[in-house]
């Protein structure tokens, strides 16, 4: 209920992000490394379909079962628990090497910096799609609490359905700054 607390909740999740990020990229680029774009295509495809799964039982939460936010909040987080106990069964092999150069971004090559640049730049106007669901909302007076998540499974069918075609055009046309 406070900005503190969301800056709280925000900061955990974009650690877990990070750590979660780039050892699966890794793993998804090194199964298939002639077919990269489709790998990430099919990745983003069923992550989007999991996220569209979600919202429509959200949906069916607010609008037919007339469940409050908060109650739906603590369902996924009681869920989220669930995805703690395979980790114990993880054992990570230590492929770093003291003698390995420390990391320098002067160092990188030229095209990887203006690649940084350009992400960052865009990362920058990456909003959440929980404004837009908010602005949705306001905009829909009168409406139900569960059409702007009928708006969020519009989008999230529409980016599942092309992740994997657009995954293939990669690799046809390649990846210009790779």
């Amino acid at each position: 209920r406070s900005w503190l607390a969301i800056l709280s909740c925000v900061g955990l999740e974009r650690i877990g992000k990070s750590m979660r990020t780039s050892p699966r990229d890794a793993l998804i680029s090194h199964s298939s490394p002639e077919r990269v774009g489709l790998s990430f295509g099919i990745h983003r495809a069923l992550d989007t379909a999991g996220a569209l799964l979600g919202s429509i039982i959200v949906f069916f939460m607010l609008w037919q079962w007339e469940f409050s936010l908060t109650t739906i909040i603590i369902i996924a987080g009681v869920i989220s628990l669930f995805a703690f106990p395979p980790l114990f069964g993880v054992e990570e092999k230590n492929g770093y090497d003291e003698k390995d150069e420390k990391f320098n971004v002067l160092n990188m090559p030229p095209r990887f910096k203006i690649f940084l640049i350009i992400a960052s730049i865009f990362s920058l106007a990456n909003l959440s799609y929980m404004f837009f669901m908010i602005k949705a909302q306001s905009v829909l007076t009168g409406a139900s609490k569960a059409v702007p998540i009928l708006l969020y499974i519009l989008f999230n069918t529409s980016y599942s359905i092309v992740s994997i075609p657009l995954g293939e055009l990669s690799d046809r046309f390649g990846r210009w700054l790779s």
